[in-house]
């Protein structure tokens, strides 16, 4: 653990880290401020609008009356009670979403110094609190707003669980950190479902972080890493419980997560995501074939679900030598500076982000170790990249885990310096 996590902060760092979650507070409203900040939604984020309008209403979970089971519901939830206390007013949505955008800084920093110290944590979150791929995200109305602070605050709590397990005279399993790993873990899946990916690589965590050390006293690494994540599951699964059980009453079916899952694999695997246009994307279901068939079942969602599963999974059984070509695509598009930019932002993102990328896949080579605290982040990364094989790569989902590339990039640029500062020098 670094010698700067067990204590409070300096009065001239408390200044700078205060000054750098107001800077990224500022800059988000600046940026809603420059491209409209009451203007109304225009994709997806006028569903979330809608859902907590009605919300707000009172009038459930609902569009026009209709249950919807295909948006998570956390972020509408958040929503509405914006909309409750300040009126339905997209200015003071978007200011929220500012809020929240400086919350993450200030978690990525927490998080940072865990691993790192206060130096390379302040740098990181700086990073994430200036670049203008992080920035202007949080300007619609989309779940990734309330995403990231849980999801680094779940990452939080897996690094606190990870120390204690090496820290002689500790417990092994905190409880306390478990229940609150869980409820960010439910949380986290509850705003986006991406999460649904993690159990294998919650498997993985435990089983390397609960190998039992020869200094550390306690029960064997299998039960310990059993305790912790059923722990973490069970805290996980009570949490999403309200939402499953409301999904059960209005459709009759039991979904853990949503039934957006079919249509976006289905629209991500098909002829049409190998045109030049669309590679690595995803396509809308009005212009795929058999869409009369899902149709067919449009006043069942869960059907509508089933079926697109179906036929996401039949095109990539009858075309299995076109496989590889979708991963690539998809895996290339993901970690683009520029997907989904405009002509004119090109030059910035690739100026900022693009050139922090190699820095970023440095650090996630440099700082993987089996049995260091920091293994979740590199195993949150490989369940974004897993999702991503399998439905469509995105900039708006790659920024989900923006805070642990910076925080990866920060490394290796401070072991780059580190590793020139201690090079010896040429006598002359």
């Amino acid at each position: 653990m670094p010698a700067s996590d067990a204590r409070g902060l300096g009065p001239r760092r408390a200044l700078l880290l205060a000054l750098l979650v107001v800077g990224a507070f500022g800059l988000r409203a600046a940026a809603s401020a420059h491209l409209g900040i009451n203007a109304p939604p225009t994709s997806d984020d006028r569903d979330y609008h809608q859902l907590a309008r009605s919300l707000a209403a009172g009038q459930g979970y609902t569009i026009h009356g209709t249950f919807i089971s295909f948006r998570p519901p956390l972020y509408p939830v958040f929503l509405s009670i914006v909309y409750r206390v300040a009126g339905e007013r997209f200015a003071a949505a978007r200011v929220a979403q500012a809020a929240l955008g400086a919350l993450g800084a200030w978690l990525t920093f927490l998080l940072g110094r865990r691993l790192f110290g206060e130096r390379q944590a302040c740098a990181a979150a700086a990073l994430y609190a200036a670049a203008p791929a992080d920035v202007f995200f949080s300007y619609g109305l989309f779940t990734e707003t309330l995403f990231i602070p849980l999801l680094v605050a779940m990452a939080y709590g897996f690094v606190r669980l990870a120390q204690a397990a090496i820290t002689p005279g500790k417990r092994r399993v905190p409880i306390g950190w478990v229940l609150f790993t869980g409820a960010t873990l439910g949380a986290a899946i509850l705003t986006r479902p991406i999460l649904l990916f993690f159990p294998p690589f919650l498997a993985a965590w435990a089983w390397c972080t609960y190998r039992k050390p020869a200094e550390v006293s306690g029960p064997g690494r299998v039960r310990t890493a059993f305790l912790a994540v059923s722990g973490i599951l069970l805290v996980a699964l009570a949490v999403m419980s309200p939402w499953i059980w409301q999904v059960r009453e209005r459709t009759g079916h039991w979904v853990l997560g949503t039934t957006a899952g079919g249509p976006a694999f289905w629209g991500a695997n098909n002829i049409q995501v190998l045109d030049r246009e669309h590679w690595g994307r995803w396509v809308p279901l009005g212009e795929l074939p058999f869409y009369d068939e899902l149709r067919a079942a449009a006043q069942d969602q869960v059907e509508v679900d089933r079926r697109a599963w179906r036929l996401g999974l039949r095109f990539l059984v009858e075309n299995p030598d076109r496989i590889p070509k979708l991963i690539l695509f998809k895996f290339a598009r993901f970690w683009n500076p520029v997907a989904n930019v405009r002509t004119s932002w090109k030059i910035i993102y690739l100026a900022t982000y693009g050139l922090a990328l190699p820095w970023m896949f440095a650090g996630m080579f440099l700082t993987w170790r089996r049995d260091a605290p920091i293994l979740i982040l590199h195993l949150l990364v490989a369940t974004f990249v897993l999702s991503v094989l399998v439905f469509w790569g995105d900039a708006r989902i790659r920024s989900g885990i923006s805070p642990f590339l910076w925080i990866f990039a920060v490394a290796a640029f401070a072991s780059t310096m580190d590793h020139l500062c201690r090079a010896p020098r040429p006598r002359p």
